[in-house]
């Protein structure tokens, strides 16, 4: 069975045309556009994703600085032109996982380190980190030095 891709509904307010044409790409999608810091304001709990080029906007009612700072405390993912340009993909799969469609994560890396010691007293060392980093298993003459060692975990960008 087919899955069909959600819908991200998207504000476009630029004059950039190159946007739309990138919205393409990451279809589907629905698409409101505003032109006045007001359209921006009031379209905003409709969407899950912002593009918004700050200057160009006729400021009507908001500031443009007062927008920004909204933008920017608000839940909903919004860049620039330039930048969803450069990854309409990622800023889709933003879009969605901020909307809790928790299957469309965007793309990241995450390291988590510990330190240990061994329970006598003594550094696991930095040959312990070293191979635990590498992800090669060591074997322990203890079970209390095998639990001394380091975890490391990583989830690679598929980006």
């Amino acid at each position: 069975m087919l899955s069909k891709s959600p819908t991200v509904r998207v504000l476009v307010a630029t004059s950039c045309v190159e946007v739309h044409a990138a919205l393409e790409s990451i279809a589907p999608y629905q698409a409101q556009e505003a032109v006045t810091t007001r359209g921006v304001y009031h379209a905003l709990p409709n969407v899950q994703l912002a593009v918004v080029e700050i200057d160009s906007l006729i400021e009507e009612e908001v500031s443009r600085a007062t927008l920004v700072e909204i933008l920017n405390r608000s839940p909903l993912p919004w860049t620039t032109p330039e930048r969803f340009l450069a990854d309409p993909t990622t800023w889709r799969a933003h879009a969605l996982a901020a909307a809790g469609n928790f299957q469309s994560f965007p793309p990241a890396t995450a390291a988590l380190t510990s330190a240990a010691a061994d329970p006598a007293g003594g550094p696991v060392g930095e040959m312990g980190s070293a191979a635990c980093a590498a992800g090669i298993t060591a074997s322990a003459s203890t079970p209390a030095r095998a639990a001394a060692w380091n975890l490391v975990v990583s989830i690679m960008s598929t980006a």
